[in-house]
């Protein structure tokens, strides 16, 4: 899927650059920002984006959330307080079951992802041109979060199976071979063959079936293999 990632009149440079950053991290390409109030080009944004003011320099400005949720299939809007949004929606999604609802699109659809102003959230009537609205659980205490934080934790649940897939395969270690194995199984049936037990079988048998069950990595066998040496 396709994220769209839109903000409504940020207001602070700070929240500019660190959603520039999380953007990155989940691999937004574009980030598109209504009416702006704080400069993308500014100094703080650009110094909180690190490596990703990229994202800043080419962000599309656009005048009305219609312009720029246009070619969007679905408009997921959010919110941190749901008391507010409940004159416009009966219901008011938590995040995992929107994106859970969201996942079962086509896998070419385009999702627009609409956060609300960093002080003040979205309106009535920007909430209404909405699909979708979800809502991140939080403390009661103290339930708002800060943009670039909720942003984060969407992106993380709308991206997060291809991330996932990404990230294991640098991540998957490489597994011995039966060779290995078996030279690990003849070098402990030599250790206990010098061992005065009375079912020596019952041992070398529980030893194989421990290492088959727990499926060692390639070095994990190697210092076994050194340690029975």
């Amino acid at each position: 899927m396709h994220i769209k990632l839109i903000l409504m009149e940020p207001k602070y440079q700070v929240n500019l650059g660190y959603i520039a950053r999380t953007a990155m991290n989940f691999g937004v390409g574009k980030l598109y920002l209504i009416n702006p109030r704080a400069r993308p080009d500014g100094k703080q944004a650009r110094m909180y984006a690190k490596h990703a003011y990229r994202l800043l320099e080419g962000a599309k400005i656009c005048k009305t959330l219609d312009e720029a949720s246009r070619d969007c299939d679905l408009l997921l809007g959010t919110t941190g307080i749901r008391q507010k949004a409940k004159a416009s929606f009966r219901r008011i999604y938590f995040a995992e079951d929107a994106v859970a609802r969201i996942r079962k699109m086509k896998s070419n659809a385009t999702v627009g992802l609409l956060m609300g102003r960093d002080d003040t959230g979205l309106r009535g009537e920007e909430i209404e041109k909405c699909d979708m609205l979800a809502y991140i659980g939080t403390s009661p205490e103290y339930p708002v979060m800060n943009i670039s934080h909720a942003i984060a934790v969407f992106l993380y649940l709308l991206r997060r199976g291809e991330l996932r897939t990404h990230n294991e395969e640098g991540m998957r270690e490489k597994k011995p071979d039966a060779r290995e194995v078996r030279k690990l199984l003849s070098l402990f049936e030599s250790m206990i063959s010098r061992k005065s037990m009375r079912n020596r079988k019952a041992v070398l048998g529980a030893f194989r079936r421990m290492v088959r069950k727990s499926q060692p990595t390639e070095p994990e066998l190697h210092a076994l293999i050194t340690a029975l040496k």
